[in-house]
């Protein structure tokens, strides 16, 4: 029996997408922008050295090569064979559909019917490798908050750095539109459950070749976590570069691996205007300017 035809996107429906996620991403960054002191964003984006900028490219490569072993583990468990060139180009390009396509959910869904189509291997066993590289770096991201958290309580260090400054409206008002578009996002991401259902058998067979190697597990989620350091190192260093204000970089690491994760979400471009409002929503209130925040973001995209 031939494995089906992967589902494609009508072309008005995934341009309507495509249309809002543009939306809401020049929507948050404009709201963001217009808040800020004219000229402070480009004086912050100006203090960017070229040094700086290749350490950050260096970060997220071995980042995304971090990604790419993690995965070449689940895809030997789900017992496809990719490996060489077409799996560093899956890698790459899929990295670049996770942006297109707002967030990991669309990327995964193309690169598997992408690779499905040109290499003959069933759709099913490709999103079951998926699903397991998923599940690891959702281990991983767990297990790197509970670690940042730790730390800051070792530390004796505040998850607020000051409660006197005055209330700021607009940054609630900031913050509730994240959590909106965080519900939204998770109900989009989860709202097809019948099709993952579909993939039960895939599923069973390379949950139990995974159980059978808890090794491979381990080195999953141990990469699954150096991606998560590397991806706050990015972040981390993209901050450093184009701020001037003193940092704890202990106490707000704990915030880094939110901003990635709530970026990620189906909810906008590439992460444009949600990963810049959540830093601003996280972080001003260690005393970071909103300026620099946002200039961390767009370095960070770039």
């Amino acid at each position: 029996m031939t494995e089906p035809e992967p589902r494609i996107e009508r072309p008005g429906r995934l341009r309507l997408k495509s249309a809002l996620a543009v939306i809401v991403s020049v929507g948050l960054l404009a709201v963001l922008i217009t808040r800020l002191e004219p000229g402070d964003l480009a004086t912050a984006l100006g203090r960017l050295e070229a040094g700086e900028a290749v350490a950050l490219i260096v970060l997220f490569g071995l980042a995304i090569a971090c990604t790419g072993l993690r995965w070449r583990i689940g895809l030997r468990l789900a017992r496809v064979p990719l490996g060489g060139l077409p799996l560093v180009r899956a890698v790459l390009g899929g990295h670049v559909l996770n942006m297109v396509l707002f967030g990991p959910l669309g990327g995964d869904l193309a690169k598997s019917a992408a690779w499905s189509r040109w290499y003959g291997i069933p759709l099913s066993d490709l999103l079951a490798a998926c699903i397991l590289d998923r599940t690891l770096a959702a281990w991983a991201a767990v297990a790197f908050g509970v670690l940042t958290v730790l730390l800051v309580w070792a530390g004796g260090l505040q998850f607020h750095a000051s409660h006197d400054a005055p209330p700021d409206l607009g940054g609630w008002l900031l913050g509730a539109v994240l959590v909106l578009l965080i519900a939204g996002g998770a109900l989009y991401r989860f709202r097809r459950l019948a099709f993952f259902r579909r993939l039960a058998r895939s599923l069973r067979s390379t949950v139990q070749a995974a159980l059978a190697q808890p090794g491979a597990l381990v080195r999953g989620t141990l990469l699954g976590l150096l991606g998560q350091v590397l991806m706050s190192l990015t972040m981390g260093v993209a901050l450093w570069s184009v701020t001037t204000a003193p940092v704890d970089w202990l106490a707000v690491a704990w915030t880094f691996p939110i901003i990635t994760a709530v970026a990620a979400l189906p909810t906008s471009f590439g992460g444009v205007g949600v990963r810049e409002a959540m830093a601003v929503v996280l972080l001003s209130r260690y005393g970071i300017p909103a300026a620099d925040l946002v200039a961390a973001g767009l370095v960070y995209l770039l």
